[in-house]
């Protein structure tokens, strides 16, 4: 893992990673991903860009230096203190909410989406907490580009 300021030659990186989650969002806005089958090619698409946003909240997490482990796959264990303590110094603005939603989609992200022995193909994360999860790493992230003085 690495930690310290943004550089440079991370921008980039950084860049494609937040276009992949903003895919999702942009699939949530439109009915037809939403609600269309697993087997469609819509709902291919919409759970695509579900496993990616979800691999990608990972990704840039560890990136800041937030991470965590599950050791129980089976049931979500509650969010810890250590676990918004750390959130926290990373990101003095997180919501509580946020925070929270970060920690499903960690631990989902850690089961089913990183791990294909888990079989839980839904994740048990629902899109409105992959929303705030995306919303506040997208906002760590930028806070650390702002803090390092750089720009897309």
């Amino acid at each position: 893992m690495k930690k310290g300021p943004l550089t440079q030659d991370e921008i980039r990186h950084l860049k494609h990673r937040l276009d992949v989650l903003q895919s999702f969002n942009d699939v949530m806005a439109d009915s037809r991903f939403t609600t269309s089958s697993g087997g469609s090619p819509e709902g291919r698409i919409y759970r695509g860009c579900k496993d990616g946003a979800i691999a990608t909240c990972r990704a840039l997490a560890e990136r800041f230096g937030i991470t965590m482990t599950s050791l129980n796959w089976q049931q979500l264990a509650p969010c810890t203190p250590t676990f918004r303590t750390l959130v926290n110094s990373c990101y003095v603005n997180a919501t509580t909410g946020e925070v929270e939603a970060l920690w499903e989609v960690l631990i989902a992200a850690n089961r089913a989406v990183c791990h294909l022995e888990d079989k839980l193909i839904d994740h048990r994360v629902d899109e409105p907490t992959l929303q705030r999860a995306i919303l506040l790493i997208t906002s760590i992230a930028k806070w650390n580009m702002n803090e390092a003085a750089l720009s897309f």
